[in-house]
């Protein structure tokens, strides 16, 4: 769907890769700039996407033998706790940030039961399901505002009478008498 709104606005030059990053193929124009802006809508969709490709990802590697389950728990907790560092969601939707800090204050908490002395380098402790459970409910929250805006998005992408008409619209001509 991303990638049908980019060719839609005809934006030729913006590259969807991936991992969810929006690249431009070449250095842009300031006119270019203006038209490849988009809304919150799209830039949150993407970013949603591109956690969850980071979960499936980190799944696809224990399936492949490449870690095995305690690693995968640890991903798991340290992708459920870094999130602000790992996407930039909270760009597009701020209050985003309590879903955030709440997830730090978990990771302390974790780390300060499970380990003695402060948060440090090395493996954790893979207790990712409190984390989880913060994300799961703000993915069910947002789903109706993105859902909303999307929407709108689209409404004005495929229903806007700017992009069908074929030439110009008729003038209207009043004489005076």
């Amino acid at each position: 769907m991303l990638n049908l709104l980019i060719h839609r606005k005809n934006l030729n030059y913006l590259h969807l890769d991936y991992n969810f990053n929006l690249k431009p193929t070449k250095t842009l124009t300031t006119k270019e700039r203006k038209k490849s802006r988009f809304g919150n809508a799209f830039h949150l969709t993407r970013e949603i996407l591109r956690l969850t490709k980071l979960i499936v990802d980190s799944h696809i590697q224990y399936r492949l033998g490449n870690v095995d389950a305690f690693q995968l728990a640890d991903g798991l907790q340290y992708t459920f706790a870094h999130v602000g560092q790992l996407t930039g969601m909270y760009r597009y939707k701020y209050r985003l940030m309590r879903q955030i800090r709440m997830c730090k204050d978990l990771k302390h908490v974790i780390y300060h039961r499970f380990k003695t002395g402060p948060v440090g380098k090395g493996p954790g402790c893979g207790f990712w399901a409190p984390g989880w459970r913060v994300w799961l409910y703000f993915l069910r929250g947002i789903v109706p505002l993105l859902e909303r805006w999307l929407g709108n998005l689209l409404a004005r992408q495929f229903e806007s009478p700017t992009l069908t008409w074929s030439c110009e619209p008729p003038l209207l001509l009043i004489y005076w008498t």
